[in-house]
């Protein structure tokens, strides 16, 4: 069955409120019409503080909140490296999601559906990023499946903790943006 890029987004999503479900694991939807915005998202949707909203909010104990944007990406093959896979996601789109967790302190993450498995999620911690200058017309980001963090199951979901300490932050009031 061939999905609309809309459609694959919510078919995810449904997936991973299944996931979180089934290990009781605390979260919250964050739904993306424009009434669950406040104005401050609304004003600088479009330069270089805007800020994309995760779809979730996911508790884990002892550490507190992480949010996390579920994607349904394609993998790619490296062309230097034919085992490494990758998934693309446009730099404009981590810097907002950065800036999210700039304004909300919250550690942001990307959960990518793992084609072909109802059970795997290749988590990919946004703190490990490093954004240099915002270009005019930025080109996509390589995320490697080898950089992500395979979780299977509550025990895997939970161990994120020992990953996650730090939040995006802001290192200039310019066009700079760092996720460390």
């Amino acid at each position: 069955m061939k999905f609309t890029p809309l459609e694959a987004g919510i078919y995810s999503e449904r997936r991973f409120v299944a996931f979180l479900n089934s290990f009781g694991i605390p979260f919250i939807k964050i739904y993306q019409d424009i009434e669950s915005a406040s104005h401050y998202h609304k004003m600088n949707k479009h330069d270089v503080y805007s800020v994309k909203r995760p779809d979730f909010v996911v508790g884990i104990e002892s550490m507190g909140c992480i949010a996390i944007d579920v994607k349904n990406y394609r993998t790619y093959q490296d062309e230097d490296n034919p085992d490494a896979k990758y998934y693309k996601i446009a730099t404009r789109e981590i810097t907002e999601l950065c800036n999210f967790g700039i304004v909300y302190k919250l550690p942001v993450w990307l959960a990518f559906d793992t084609p072909g498995s109802s059970t795997v999620w290749n988590l990919y911690s946004l703190t490990q990023l490093q954004r240099t200058h915002w270009k005019e017309d930025p080109s996509d980001y390589k995320i490697y499946i080898k950089d992500c963090v395979d979780v299977v199951d509550e025990v895997s979901f939970k161990n994120l903790q020992q990953l996650s300490y730090s939040s995006c932050e802001q290192i200039d009031t310019g066009n700079w943006v760092s996720c460390i």
